[in-house]
């Protein structure tokens, strides 16, 4: 009988390239471009960080490679480049109320226990505080190490909101054409990999060159009204208002 890690995690070898390609953030960046199923509209990330005082405290969790600014600190469970603190987000080194704002760019899909992450984030935000997250909807699972949760628009909001935080927007990031992409290449990459992780593996990030074009599609799309029936993923913005109730 096979053992559920090998059931759960057809992507090994992928996560294995990634990890390798993050020792280096202008090479990540270039595999980032070329090999992301999903045309992420950052716009909101952008307009936040435009408007946040020069002075301003700002934590990157999940951070991987990317860092937004020279204050920016930057906190991973992988010494990956950039990364200036190695720590579980659920149990952070920081006092509270050290931060204007942290950002977490699908993280919480890949935490198990996220509600813990929430909490630790609402304790290290000061009072006022913002916070940017965005989340998988219409999204193939991606373990590194491991995937459990997709969310709704609703779902995603309310998240949040019993956390303590207030919503200041919640729109979707990567739009329906991303999701069909992201589906179209998984679903193409498991008929012709004839049941290899080794195939299969090399053929979705293939297949994401052939459909790399179809995702611009959502220059148009995320935009539309009912974008999140299907959205790719969702962006939310929310401000630290409450004290969380103690159980």
């Amino acid at each position: 009988m096979k053992n559920t890690d090998d059931q759960l995690n057809p992507g090994d070898l992928r996560v294995r390239w990634k990890n390798f390609i993050r020792r280096s953030p202008k090479l990540a960046s270039v595999f980032e471009f070329i090999f992301n199923p999903a045309f992420i509209s950052n716009g909101a990330r952008k307009r936040l960080l435009k408007s946040l005082p020069e002075n301003a405290g700002i934590l990157n969790l999940g951070s991987g490679t990317k860092r937004f600014g020279n204050k920016c600190v930057n906190l991973d469970i992988e010494p990956f480049a950039n990364v200036d603190i190695v720590a579980d987000a659920r149990n952070m080194p920081f006092l509270d109320g050290s931060f204007d704002l942290v950002i977490l760019e699908y993280v919480i899909e890949h935490v198990e226990d996220s509600q813990k992450m929430i909490s630790e984030i609402y304790r290290v935000l000061k009072d006022g505080g913002v916070v940017y997250s965005t989340v998988p909807f219409m999204q193939s699972y991606h373990g590194n190490p491991k995937d459990y949760y997709r969310f709704t628009m609703e779902g995603f909001v309310k998240l949040w909101d019993s956390s303590g935080f207030a919503m200041v927007e919640c729109l979707p990031s990567g739009g329906p054409t991303s999701a069909l992409v992201c589906m179209l290449k998984e679903y193409l990459a498991i008929l012709f990999s004839f049941n290899s992780k080794a195939v299969y593996s090399v053929l979705s990030q293939l297949f994401i060159i052939i459909f790399f074009p179809l995702k611009y599609m959502d220059l148009l799309l995320a935009n539309s009204r009912n974008a999140h029936n299907i959205a790719y993923s969702f962006s939310y913005i929310g401000r630290k208002v409450n004290k969380i109730s103690e159980e």
